[in-house]
C-alpha cells in the first residue's frame, strides 16, 4: 500500500477550509432593515380521519408553495451570496453572467403576500382536488432576523366518499359499452374523492369507446355530477353521457381506402406516381423500383380495409412503421370518405432518408492506476461504424463497426501494454423468420400460448451477426477470437426485451506467454480455462431478458436483467446417445485439439432507484451469477467466467484483482508489472450509489461497492478461492465518492475508491477491516475513469 501524497493531503485540506470558511459569508448585510431571508417552509397537518397516504398529501401540498428558500453548493455555500457577489456594479462580464446563472439565485427575500397566496392555494386543492370540502389552512411565522421561517397549519377535515356511480345519457349504444367495463374502473364506490382519478377514469373510457370505432371520442364528452344531499361525508356520482352536437348519437368509424406513399417528398407530384394494389392497399412509388417492398411494409400496417376504426391499431401502424429505420418521417392523414361519412380514409407518407449509407466515428479514452504494481495505465481507442438503412430492399438494417485500442503503461516506463482490434456485423430483418420452426412447435405443443405466438410474430426481429475480435495482453497472452449468431430480438412492450440467440458459435484461439504459463502453471485448473475452445448452440444458445419500469407514484423505478447460456449440450447429448447405441466411450471433440465447451451460465441483475427529487437520487443494484461446466469439463473457459474490481463493480479494486474467496496472495505480494487475472465461477455484487447535483453539468456521489468471486472447485495454488458456508466472511467492501460531468446523452465518470474490508486476514495485522490509518494511507483512493453510470 503506498504512502499517502503529502502534496496533495494539504490541498484537499486547504480546500476543506475554503469551503467551510465561504459557508460562514454574511449575506445580511445586503438586507434592508424590514427584510429577512426565507428560511424555511414546513407543514403540519392534521385530520379528523387517518390519512392513507400523508407522506405523499404533503408532498403535494408542498407543491403549492410559492415562495422558496435558497440552496446550497456543496452543502454549505449560499447560493444567495455567489449571486450578491458577482451582481454588483461592473459584474456584467461572461463569468458574473456565468456564476449568477449557474451556481447563484436570486435571493428568497420573505414575503407574506406570496405566504397568504400559497395558503389559499393548499386550501383550494384540498377541496377541488383530493375531497377534503371543509378543510382550511392558514399559516404562523418565526421570524429571527435576518431568517424567517414559515409553518403552514393544514386541518384537512373529513374526507369524502363516493357512495355511488351511475352511468346516464341518451346514447344507449355507448351507454351499454360503458357498463360492460366496468369492472374494469378505477373509480368506485367507497374510493376517496380523488379528482385525478376521475380524470384517469374518463381517459380509460375515451380509449376504450375509440379503440371500438368511435374515433372521435374525448373526454370532454363526459360531465360528471355529485350529490351529497342524503349522504354523510358520502357523494352520489353520476356521470353523464353528453351528445356529438348537433347530433344526437356518437358515430362508429370503418377504415375506408389506405394509400402508401413509399418514397415520398414534399414537391413530389402525386398524380404521376405508378401505383400497385397489395392486400387491399394501394402503394405508390415515383422510383423505377420500391424503396421498401410492398410486403414488408404490410406487416407493419394493423389496419384493414372494411374494419372497425381501433386507435391502438392506428399507434401500432405508426410505432412499426417508424421501426423498420429506413424511413426519417412517418406521416398519417386521415379523412372523411366524402361519399360516406362513416368511412375513414387514410394516406400514409412515409419519407425515406437522404442517405442509404451512414457512417459514425468515435473515440474513448481512459486512465486507471494499480497501486499495487505502482503503474499507471493511459488508454485510447478508435472506432467506426458504417450502416445501411435498406440492404435487400425489405428495410434491413445492416452494419459493420470496427474498433481498435491501445493501452499504456506510462510509470515508471511508457511501453505498450495492451492491443485489441475488433470487427464485427449485424443484419437485423423486421420480421421474424422461425429457422427449422421451433417457435411454431412451441406454439402447436401449448408450450407457448396463442396470444404469445402472435405479440411474438408482431414484434420480433431477426439478427445474424458475425465477428473477429482480437486482444494481446503482452505481458500475458494472446486471444483470437470468431463468433457468428441467428436469433431474435423480441420487444412486446416499451417496458420489456427478449435478446434470443437461438444459433451460435464462438471459436477462440490462446496463445499464452511463457512468463504468464510459469504464474498460472501449477494452476491445472486455471492453465484449461484459457485452452483453445468451441462454444455452440444449434438449437439453443442464450436467452437475455431486460425490463425497465417506469417511475412510480412513490418517485421509485425498477429494473430487472437476467440472462441464460448454454455451450455443447446438443453436442453433449448426440455424444451420449451415440456411446450408448454403439457402446462406445468417446468425447467428440472439434479437431484433435480443440474441444466442445460444455457449461451453464446464468445470472440476475435487479436495480432499484429512488428519486428524492430531481436532484437527489439512490441507486441500488445486486448481482449473482453462477457458470457450471458439465459433460468432462472441469473448467469453464475464462472469459466467460466472472470478474469484480474495476469501474463498474468494486470500485476500490482493479478488474479482475479481487478473490476467489479468500484468496489474497496476489494482493499481498504481486507481481511487478503483470495484469490481474482472477476469475470465479460464482459471484455476488452489491452496490448503493446516492447522486447528486452540485451544480451547472457537474454531479457528486457517495458509493458503497461488496463482493466478491467464488470458484466451485477449490484450486490447489489459490487457498480459500471455494465456495463455502463462510461466503459471506469472504466479502469485500469499499466505500467512495465520485464526480461526473453530466452531458445529457452521456456523462464521464472520476470514482475514487477506499477499501475498508478485504476478503482475507492480513498476514501482517490479522484484520480483514482497515483502521483509520490504513483508510487514510490510500491518499484520494483507488483512482476509476469510465463513461456513463456503473448502474
Amino acid at each position: 500500500m503506498t504512502k499517502i501524497n503529502t502534496k496533495h493531503f494539504y490541498l484537499f485540506s486547504m480546500l476543506i477550509v475554503l469551503l467551510f470558511s465561504l459557508s460562514s459569508c454574511n449575506t445580511s448585510k445586503y438586507l434592508s432593515d424590514s427584510q429577512t431571508f426565507l428560511a424555511e417552509n414546513t407543514i403540519e397537518i392534521e385530520s379528523n380521519d387517518d390519512i392513507i397516504d400523508k407522506v405523499k398529501l404533503k408532498k403535494n401540498l408542498n407543491n403549492q408553495i410559492i415562495q422558496r428558500p435558497n440552496g446550497k453548493i456543496l452543502f454549505s455555500i449560499p447560493k444567495e451570496y455567489i449571486y450578491y457577489r458577482n451582481s454588483e456594479s461592473g459584474d456584467t462580464s461572461w463569468y458574473n453572467n456565468f456564476l449568477r446563472k449557474s451556481l447563484g439565485e436570486p435571493p428568497s427575500i420573505f414575503s407574506e403576500n406570496m405566504t397568504k397566496e400559497t395558503a389559499q392555494k393548499m386550501q383550494n386543492y384540498l377541496v377541488n382536488k383530493k375531497g377534503y370540502y371543509n378543510a382550511f389552512v392558514d399559516y404562523q411565522l418565526n421570524t429571527t432576523p435576518p431568517i424567517t421561517t414559515v409553518q403552514y397549519n393544514v386541518n384537512t377535515g373529513n374526507r369524502y366518499k363516493i357512495n355511488s356511480i351511475q352511468y346516464i345519457g341518451k346514447d344507449k349504444k355507448v351507454l351499454s359499452i360503458i357498463k360492460s367495463i366496468k369492472n374494469d374502473a378505477i373509480i368506485k364506490a367507497g374510493d376517496p374523492i380523488d379528482a385525478s382519478s376521475f380524470d384517469k377514469e374518463l381517459t380509460r373510457l375515451s380509449l376504450a369507446l375509440q379503440n371500438r370505432g368511435y374515433a372521435n371520442f374525448a373526454t370532454n364528452y363526459f360531465n360528471i355530477k355529485g350529490d351529497s344531499a342524503l349522504n354523510q361525508s358520502a357523494v352520489d356520482i353520476f356521470l353523464e353521457l353528453r351528445p356529438p352536437l348537433p347530433d344526437s348519437f356518437h358515430h362508429q368509424y370503418t377504415i375506408g381506402k389506405i394509400n402508401i406513399y413509399s418514397d415520398f417528398h414534399r414537391t413530389q407530384q402525386i398524380d404521376k406516381l405508378d401505383s400497385m394494389t397489395y392486400m387491399s392497399n394501394v402503394y405508390y412509388k415515383q422510383a423505377d423500383h420500391y424503396l421498401v417492398k410492398p410486403s414488408t411494409i404490410a406487416r407493419s400496417v394493423f389496419m384493414n380495409k372494411g374494419k372497425l376504426y381501433n386507435r391502438n391499431d392506428r399507434s401500432k401502424t405508426r410505432k412499426k412503421l417508424a421501426e423498420l429505420g429506413t424511413y426519417r418521417f412517418v406521416t398519417m392523414n386521415a379523412q372523411i370518405d366524402k361519399d360516406i361519412d362513416t368511412l375513414i380514409n387514410y394516406n400514409i407518407f412515409l419519407t425515406p432518408y437522404n442517405n442509404k449509407w451512414v457512417a459514425d466515428y468515435g473515440s474513448d479514452l481512459f486512465f486507471s492506476t494499480i497501486r499495487q504494481s505502482n503503474r499507471q495505465l493511459f488508454g485510447f481507442s478508435l472506432n467506426s461504424q458504417f450502416k445501411n438503412r435498406n440492404l435487400f430492399g425489405g428495410a434491413e438494417q445492416f452494419t459493420i463497426g470496427s474498433e481498435s485500442a491501445l493501452e499504456l503503461q506510462v510509470q515508471p516506463n511508457v511501453e505498450v501494454r495492451t492491443i485489441s482490434i475488433g470487427l464485427n456485423s449485424s443484419l437485423e430483418i423486421p420480421k421474424h423468420i422461425d429457422l427449422f420452426r421451433i417457435t411454431s412447435a412451441l406454439n402447436s405443443i401449448n408450450l407457448i400460448s396463442d396470444k404469445f405466438y402472435s405479440s411474438f410474430q408482431e414484434n420480433t426481429t431477426t439478427n445474424i451477426n458475425s465477428g473477429y475480435n482480437f486482444i494481446n495482453i503482452l505481458d500475458s497472452y494472446r486471444r483470437s477470437s470468431f463468433n457468428a449468431s441467428y436469433g431474435y430480438n423480441f420487444k412486446p412492450s416499451q417496458n420489456k426485451r427478449w435478446i434470443i440467440r437461438q444459433v451460435g458459435m464462438e471459436y477462440n484461439d490462446y496463445k499464452l506467454t511463457e512468463d504468464f504459463v510459469s504464474i498460472i502453471g501449477n494452476n491445472p485448473l486455471l492453465l484449461r480455462s484459457f485452452e483453445d475452445n468451441l462454444q455452440t448452440g444449434f438449437l439453443f444458445r442464450d436467452i437475455r431478458y431486460i425490463y425497465t419500469g417506469p417511475i412510480s407514484k412513490k418517485n421509485t423505478s425498477f429494473t430487472f436483467i437476467s440472462g441464460f447460456e448454454m455451450s455443447g449440450w446438443e453436442t453433449y447429448l448426440l455424444n451420449q446417445g451415440y456411446n450408448k447405441v454403439f457402446g462406445k466411450d468417446k468425447t467428440w471433440k472439434f479437431s484433435k485439439q480443440i474441444g466442445f465447451s460444455k457449461y451453464i451460465k446464468a445470472n440476475i441483475e435487479p436495480r432499484f432507484y429512488k428519486h428524492f427529487s430531481k436532484k437527489h437520487s439512490l441507486a441500488l443494484r445486486a448481482f449473482a451469477g453462477i457458470i457450471i461446466p458439465f459433460g468432462g469439463d472441469k473448467v469453464s473457459p475464462f472469459f466467460k467466467q466472472f470478474s469484480a474490481g474495476g469501474p463498474n463493480s468494486l470500485r476500490g479494486w482493479a478488474q479482475k484483482e479481487l478473490g476467489p474467496g479468500s484468496y489474497g496472495a496476489l494482493l499481498e505480494s504481486p507481481i511487478e508489472g503483470q495484469t490481474f487475472y482472477q476469475t470465479g465461477d460464482i459471484k455476488l455484487e452489491f452496490n448503493v450509489e446516492y447522486r447528486f447535483d452540485l451544480f451547472w453539468y457537474v454531479e457528486g456521489a457517495l458509493f458503497v461497492d461488496a463482493g466478491n468471486v467464488w470458484t466451485l472447485r477449490e484450486h490447489e495454488n489459490r487457498p480459500g478461492s471455494k465456495f463455502g458456508n463462510n461466503f459471506l466472511d469472504e466479502f469485500a467492501i469499499n466505500t467512495g465518492y465520485g464526480i461526473r460531468f453530466d452531458f445529457d446523452y452521456f456523462n464521464i465518470r472520476f470514482d475514487f475508491g477506499y477499501r475498508i474490508r478485504n476478503p482475507y486476514k492480513s498476514e501482517v495485522t490479522l484484520r480483514q477491516w482497515y483502521n483509520w490509518k490504513e483508510f487514510k494511507a490510500q491518499g484520494f483512493g483507488n483512482f476509476q475513469v469510465a463513461v456513463n453510470y456503473p448502474f
